[in-house]
């Protein structure tokens, strides 16, 4: 087996500024130079400012923020009418912004090399990762057409960034796509529940601990319809405990 190389950080550091040299990187959010001083690596400082994370005040059960002070129930519209099958749901950011640059560079273009970016930006949402602790992470899976198409999956790789920062938190790809369904970007609401419905399933060979808790990753919440719909066939498959979470919410 080739042995893994490590290298030194300052080695690391000399090499990230020598290829910074030769191709300089650009802010995915509007395409400017990337400062040297500039925390994170794909948005200029401008555009990191844009980013809008999510926190208290939220709905409890798709973490959608709200605006300005809550009193009474602390679950949105949306989630009464989507007869959630998880308990509760958190998300990063909202999709506005540079934050719906940053879905879209993942959703199509590989944006893998933005891990590192991630990864800083749960950091600054501690709540967040506290939420995430001892838990299975379930990616949303794509039919395997889709995969080939996009050539990995957005949702496996969210869930990967957060099982780098977070103790305690293990993968578990438990679910697959039994169809493959149109995009949920052409639908309205009640459209994308019936395109989503019956469209995964438990993996044959799936090993579920029902003492555990589960958490369905995604990209983004939109509607909700497509968590929801990993949720209940988790649900059915015996799993008490099943949470979510999103990269953003839209």
């Amino acid at each position: 087996m080739r042995p893994k190389v490590r290298l030194n950080p300052s080695l690391y550091r000399f090499a990230e500024g020598f290829l910074d040299l030769l191709y300089p990187r650009h802010c995915i959010g509007c395409n400017a130079a990337v400062e040297a001083a500039s925390d994170l690596r794909f948005f200029c400082r401008l555009c990191a400012d844009r980013l809008e994370y999510v926190h208290p005040p939220y709905c409890l059960t798709c973490g959608k923020p709200y605006y300005g002070e809550v009193d009474g129930p602390r679950t949105c519209s949306a989630c009464r009418r989507l007869r959630p099958a998880f308990t509760q749901g958190r998300t990063l950011l909202t999709l506005q912004q540079s934050g719906r640059a940053l879905i879209y560079e993942l959703k199509y273009h590989q944006g893998v090399y933005l891990k590192q970016d991630i990864q800083k930006l749960l950091h600054r949402v501690p709540a967040l990762l506290r939420f995430v602790e001892n838990s299975i992470l379930v990616p949303v899976p794509l039919h395997p057409r889709r995969l080939r198409e996009r050539g990995y999956n957005q949702s496996k790789f969210f869930a990967q960034c957060l099982i780098d920062v977070v103790t305690g938190v293990t993968l578990a790809p438990l679910l697959v796509r039994t169809m493959d369904t149109a995009s949920q970007t052409a639908f309205n609401q009640n459209h994308r529940y019936q395109n989503i419905k019956r469209a995964f399933a438990v993996h044959k060979k799936a090993a579920l601990n029902f003492s555990q808790r589960y958490i369905v990753v995604d990209d983004v919440f939109t509607t909700g319809a497509t968590l929801n719909a990993c949720c209940k066939v988790l649900r059915q498959a015996g799993i008490k405990t099943v949470d979510i979470i999103t990269l953003a919410h839209g």
